[in-house]
């Protein structure tokens, strides 16, 4: 399990989308991995090496938000869901 963390802060500087004194900011962002294989040929007791494995990215399904000046004008929101990847590896 591996997390990151990014601290809100200003992204643009003001002068957005015509707003003279609108800088452009974002929230703070928190995003949560998983990572595992497992080892099939000890398994199974098979002679060539080979291993599945599972990673989720976005476990808790974090959203990513920007807002204008104040913080009940969201600009965008960005909602990347949680993502599966499942794969086979080996060595032959």
């Amino acid at each position: 399990m591996s997390g990151t963390f990014a601290k809100g802060s200003q992204t643009a500087v003001t002068n957005q989308n015509g707003i003279p004194d609108a800088a452009l900011f974002s929230d703070d962002y928190k995003q949560w991995d998983f990572s595992s294989s497992v080892d099939l040929s000890k398994l199974f007791n098979w002679g060539t090496e080979i291993q599945a494995t599972l990673d989720v990215i976005n476990l808790f399904e974090s959203k990513q938000r920007s807002y204008f000046q104040f913080e009940d004008a969201t600009f965008t929101q960005y909602n990347p869901g949680r993502q599966y990847l499942v794969g086979i590896r080996g060595r032959f």
